[in-house]
């Protein structure tokens, strides 16, 4: 029945209703969030979602409809090819710990007008799932903590969105200064990342799956 249930959730994504679709599956699978509070006021058995085969159609549905079906894996195979046996199987690897993130591949580009080179990190197509599966947990729980005036990699907010809140409410203001924090990700200090993580989160198996390189 869950073999059945789940293909049919993949057949029917890719023909039609998409949008429809992924807004449902994802309030279904987050409504479940709010009852793992455990007696600390904290989210506990996160990992039981990430690892729920439902949460990971979502997250294929994610990134199925961001990079519109074009995006290639280092091995340049789409993720067409997936099918329900794979969102089962990785689910279980994560729910026994088990599952390991592949190696990602380091690429070396220089900047136009800029003798700089820049890394970029090229990971694997699949492993974006799991990643995305974690990402929407996460949002869940801490999206209400950003700030309004917050616009970066967040839903229904772009620089579109930000321009607009500025040209409406920043009136009068002759200069705007930009700035760039060279090398951010790279140097976010990891030990601060898990404490802020652990101000809500009481599950040691979603943190190790999170932060696992």
């Amino acid at each position: 029945i869950i073999i059945n249930s789940l293909k049919q959730q993949i057949d029917n994504f890719k023909k039609n209703n998409r949008w429809k679709l992924l807004l449902n599956s994802l309030n279904e699978n987050f409504q479940k969030l709010w009852y793992l509070k455990n007696h600390k006021g904290k989210y506990s058995k996160l990992i039981e979602v990430v690892s729920d085969p439902a949460t990971l159609v979502a997250a294929y549905q994610v990134l199925k409809l961001k990079f519109n079906n074009i995006i290639a894996t280092a091995s340049d195979k789409t993720l067409d090819y997936l099918d329900n046996k794979w969102f089962l199987d990785i689910a279980q690897k994560i729910k026994t710990e088990k599952f390991k993130f592949k190696i990602a591949q380091r690429i070396s580009i220089s900047k136009p007008n800029n003798f700089k080179i820049q890394l970029l990190t090229k990971d694997n197509f699949k492993d974006r799932i799991v990643q995305q599966a974690i990402h929407m947990v996460l949002k869940q729980i801490f999206e209400s903590e950003f700030l309004s005036t917050s616009y970066g990699f967040r839903t229904f907010k772009s620089c579109q969105s930000a321009f607009v809140q500025i040209r409406k409410n920043w009136v009068g203001i002759s200069w705007f200064l930009k700035f760039n924090i060279q090398k951010c990700f790279d140097k976010i200090d990891k030990h601060r990342l898990i404490s802020i993580l652990r101000e809500k989160i009481d599950d040691q198996r979603f943190l190790d799956c999170a932060l696992k390189k």
